[in-house]
């Protein structure tokens, strides 16, 4: 399988911050998913896998699946990777004074007669020049499967997500790629390879 992993923007709005996600998903899970039982296996008995599953938990269990070991409908198996760090270029360009213009003249009465002229002036600003901006990004991928009865089943959902975000907390970019990932699972994904923005705060 490849994988094409644009560089992501951060980008800030009214909603708060949001990261961009490359993503490919194929779900074939029969709704609707109420009181269908889900067993979740994390990849290891560390912390970070630990609030992981528990996030998972927390995500279908509101949209009507139900967390059990006993006899699952559904196995559900997870992994992610450990962040890559990357600098990621930017130019943008710089203005200054490129010279002055005149706005007003004056005439003023002077001794014996004689005029005295004033000049205000204004300045002119243009483009000048660029100026390279370097900030630091993290890629990361998040995968989840889930397969019928047990591990060995035929898989049923598929879903593998990619971001490069200046993003520097993994539970924060790992968190939010969960809740977006599970805030849709009441209704089939969106099958395909295909971009989008996740919210996170």
């Amino acid at each position: 399988m490849k994988w094409v992993l644009p560089f992501a923007a951060l980008f800030l709005s009214g909603c708060g911050y949001h990261f961009q996600t490359e993503m490919e998903a194929y779900d074939l899970i029969p709704r609707p998913v109420l009181n269908k039982k889900v067993k979740i296996i994390a990849p290891d008995d560390s912390i970070q896998s630990r609030v992981f599953a528990s996030e998972l938990a927390s995500g279908l269990s509101k949209k009507g699946f139900v967390i059990s070991g006993r006899q699952p409908d559904y196995v559900m198996t997870f992994a992610y990777a450990s962040p890559v760090e990357n600098k990621q270029y930017s130019t943008q360009e710089v203005t200054g004074v490129i010279g002055y213009v005149m706005t007003e003249k004056k005439q003023h009465p002077g001794k014996k007669g004689a005029s005295k002229t004033e000049y205000d002036y204004e300045p002119v600003e243009a483009v000048v020049g660029t100026e390279t901006y370097s900030r630091l990004h993290y890629a990361r991928e998040f995968r989840v499967s889930m397969r019928p009865g047990s591990p060995a089943g035929k898989e049923v959902l598929s879903v593998s997500m990619k971001s490069n975000a200046p993003v520097p907390s993994d539970n924060a970019a790992y968190s939010a790629m969960i809740a977006s990932l599970t805030e849709k699972m009441d209704a089939p994904l969106r099958s395909g390879f295909y971009s989008t923005v996740i919210p996170w705060n």
